[in-house]
């Protein structure tokens, strides 16, 4: 079994009712085809667009009268998988979280929850004959491997009154 720890500290600053956005990622281009577009002469045109996928945190925070701080977050993973048969398009991953919060100045908020877990199983053997009932597990050998991904944000507003820096 391997543990990462793999830490960020983005700092972002922005004002009261304003959205702040930090995006943590790549731009992959997706090739789109359009089927309309198909005549004798030539094939179908295509043209290519961009996605975003990575880590994508959204937040709008509010300063309450009592100096709390309301904040509004969107955070969101998502990657960009091939589907198994060639050149039949993309699978977008997507796992997010929407919440409302409220915590004083300083203080810290946890957000979790955005796993990913994959399992891939893998047969090996000698051909036909790993895939007889019961005599197959003389012939060959299967493994599973488990690939496990947690996101946990944590995030610490801290208000900054004007005319301090």
């Amino acid at each position: 079994m391997t543990l990462a720890d793999i830490q960020a500290e983005p700092l972002v600053t922005t004002l009261d009712n304003r959205q702040a956005l930090i995006n943590v990622g790549q731009e992959v281009p997706l090739r789109v085809i359009d089927p309309g577009s198909l005549t004798q002469a030539t094939g179908p045109k295509a043209t290519v667009s961009f996605k975003n996928v990575g880590i994508q945190l959204q937040v709008t925070p509010h300063v309450t009268n009592n100096r709390h701080v309301m904040m509004t977050i969107h955070a969101e993973r998502s990657s960009v998988r091939t589907l198994d048969q060639a050149d039949l398009g993309f699978i977008i991953d997507k796992q997010n979280a929407d919440n409302q919060l409220l915590v004083a100045d300083g203080e810290t908020a946890v957000i979790g929850g955005l796993t990913v877990t994959e399992v891939n199983k893998t047969k090996s053997g000698i051909p036909f004959l790993v895939d007889l009932p019961i005599l197959g597990a003389l012939f060959g050998y299967s493994t599973t491997t488990e690939h496990r991904q947690d996101l946990i944000i944590l995030i610490t507003p801290r208000i900054i009154d004007e005319g301090s820096e």
